[in-house]
């Protein structure tokens, strides 16, 4: 194996406020849940794993083909570029 790419989530970030210009190596506030905690802990268990050239992403939401949630409102689902709703343009979800 060559990269351990970690799937984590920016629900480790939240907090009851509004944050701009977060760094990567910003301090975690404390989990907002069980969910966060747990992506939290398995990030710093990745990252203790050098040997496997370790990354974590924290993507805001994946979908794809065949995705049944978080982009119900593009239709069709879009293969690139935005998606459409309702004649609006809404930014792609990263």
């Amino acid at each position: 194996m060559r990269r351990f790419v970690n799937i984590s989530s920016p629900t480790v970030y939240f907090e009851m406020k509004d944050k701009v210009n977060v760094r990567e190596d910003a301090l975690l506030p404390p989990p907002i849940n069980a969910y966060a905690a747990t992506k939290a802990e398995a990030e710093q268990l990745v990252l203790t794993r050098t040997d496997l050239g370790p990354i974590n992403l924290r993507p805001r939401g994946l979908y794809g083909a065949g995705t049944r949630h978080s982009c119900r409102v593009c239709s069709p689902q879009p293969r690139s570029g935005p998606c459409r709703f309702s004649g609006m343009e809404l930014p792609p979800s990263t």
